[in-house]
């Protein structure tokens, strides 16, 4: 059993040598007059700062430019 998950843990991809440009994109969770769900607003370019746990994992990304104040005003995961 040992060796299936050695083999395992190491099929699992790391993470990526070269740096990756990433975003974060979030909406609205409620519908609007008509049923229809939010569009979706960038945010724009985050960078990795840690994650804990698993299942569900926490990761914390920081943003490189500002929240637009009507995404941070409804937002529930922002310190307040």
């Amino acid at each position: 059993m040992a060796n299936f998950r050695e083999r395992d843990r190491k099929s699992i991809p790391q993470w990526p040598a070269k740096p990756v440009k990433r975003a974060a994109f979030t909406r609205h969770g409620g519908r609007d007059d008509e049923g229809m769900i939010g569009t979706y607003t960038c945010l724009g370019p985050v960078a990795y700062v840690t994650n804990e746990g698993e299942k569900p994992i926490v990761i914390t990304w920081n943003l490189q430019g500002e929240m637009p104040a009507d995404v941070y005003l409804s937002a529930s995961a922002v310190p307040r």
